[in-house]
């Protein structure tokens, strides 16, 4: 399973440029944590990115994700809007074309 996200660059950095971002989610009530770490450092260009760590998430689940921008200053703040996807079961049975 996996969930393609992309995202926009904040309007104020701060006074520095942004260095990297971090990827939060969180699957049904759990608490946000940061995924894909390693894939994400010195990331200040890349503003989408494919997660595949859904461990956790059934069909059915809500998995949540935000993004949070770092500079030399420090963290952002953790984007205010979250993106939502719900996981999807896998068809028991081949579809057919209509």
């Amino acid at each position: 399973m996996s969930a393609p996200i992309a995202w926009i660059q904040p309007e104020d950095n701060g006074g520095c440029p942004i260095t990297n971002y971090s990827i939060l989610r969180s699957v049904g009530d759990l608490p946000f944590e940061a995924v894909h770490v390693t894939e994400m450092s010195d990331s200040a260009n890349v503003r989408r990115f494919t997660v595949t760590e859904l461990a956790g998430a059934s069909a059915g689940s809500i998995v949540k994700f935000k993004i949070q921008a770092t500079n030399n200053g420090g963290y952002t703040n953790i984007s205010h809007k979250s993106l939502s996807v719900v996981i999807a079961d896998v068809p028991q049975t081949p579809q057919t074309s209509p």
